[in-house]
């Protein structure tokens, strides 16, 4: 974590150049410094499972930070700026047409779920006996209808807000903890649903049997 740290702030201090990055043997320790700051240290045990020499791990190691602070202060410089913000605003562009899309859509579908009344949608019978008249039919899938909205614009705000943030270099690990957590929210879901499969046969066959069981 200090290490990270370290990382993090020579990162940031343009000050340092990427040459500056040294790894210098004292007294049997590979010290890395950037300019007069020390950043990490490598001793024989921590290069001895790599079967390498402290010296080579020291020397792989500044050149691993050197692409990783030459790459990530490519990414926050001004010309990286202003087209991930162009990024970001084409996101917003898309976000927003999609939401005027559901707007006039979806009001649309509710007036031609209504006028299949009759026709498209036609009431549940028992023999005589309707148990479900069409109006309550089409004002069920309207309700079903309004909440594949709902659904459907969550889903597009994640998309927008995980998106946007993942552009830039500064809020991108913000954006890899909102996938992840909805990952492992769905994952958990799916586990719960695979365990729930059975139980759902069982009341099917249940029901099923009990109906006949009735008839005779």
């Amino acid at each position: 974590k200090v290490i990270g740290e370290r990382l993090i702030q020579l990162s940031q201090d343009y000050t340092i150049p990427i040459d500056k990055i040294e790894a210098n043997d004292v007294e049997g320790i590979m010290i890395l410094t950037a300019g007069i700051s020390i950043i990490m240290s490598v001793t024989d045990g921590d290069a001895q499972p790599l079967g390498l020499t402290r010296q080579e791990v020291a020397k792989d190691y500044a050149n691993k930070i050197q692409v990783a602070v030459t790459k990530y202060r490519e990414e926050v410089s001004v010309r990286s700026l202003f087209i991930d913000t162009g990024f970001a605003l084409l996101d917003t562009v898309i976000f927003i047409a999609l939401l005027v899309a559901f707007y006039k859509l979806f009001p649309k579908l509710y007036e031609k779920i209504l006028a299949w009344r009759g026709t498209y949608v036609l009431p549940i019978k028992i023999q005589r006996v309707e148990v479900l008249s069409a109006d309550q039919i089409a004002s069920g899938l309207i309700s079903l209808a309004k909440g594949l909205r709902f659904v459907a614009t969550l889903l597009l705000i994640y998309l927008w807000v995980t998106a946007a943030l993942g552009i830039f270099p500064w809020t991108r690990g913000i954006s890899t903890q909102l996938v992840s957590a909805v990952l492992t929210t769905l994952t958990t879901i799916g586990e719960a649903f695979v365990t729930f499969v059975p139980n759902v046969i069982s009341i099917i066959v249940i029901v099923f049997v009990t109906r006949y069981i009735i008839k005779v």
